[in-house]
């Protein structure tokens, strides 16, 4: 594939609102789901604390939740809350996995496969 490019990976109406979904694609697995917004969100498929699939997990106030020890990752792929360390501890800032950018439009949902600091628009599309 061509890096720093955008790709559609999936048919908008395949992305439900309330549960993440699993995909393969650009040879990585990838788990996507819809934000409290309705917006496309999509990080690695593979929790930074022991390798669980996220996609198993389940979807609070739009971020996705581990379904081992509970992570909430953001669309950034950060996890922002570590349930056993209370609701107030901090969350180390290495605590994060890959986020892709996304944009949803022509009923595709597209991500940027690259260096996010390459792109600063959306993609390119000849509008009418």
């Amino acid at each position: 594939m061509i890096y720093n490019q955008w790709y559609v990976i999936l048919e908008s109406k395949e992305l439900k609102k309330g549960k993440p979904l699993l995909v393969k694609r650009l040879n990585e697995q990838l788990s996507l789901w819809r934000d409290e917004n309705g917006n496309a969100c999509c990080i690695a498929d593979k929790c930074c604390h022991r390798g669980v699939s996220l996609s198993c997990g389940q979807i609070i106030d739009g971020k996705l939740e581990c379904p081992f020890h509970g992570f909430i990752y953001d669309k950034q792929g950060k996890v922002i809350s570590i349930p056993a360390n209370g609701k107030n501890a901090a969350v180390p800032q290495s605590m994060k996995v890959q986020s892709y950018r996304t944009f949803e439009d022509y009923g595709f949902i597209w991500i940027w496969w690259g260096d996010e600091n390459k792109t600063d628009q959306d993609p390119f599309f000849f509008k009418e």
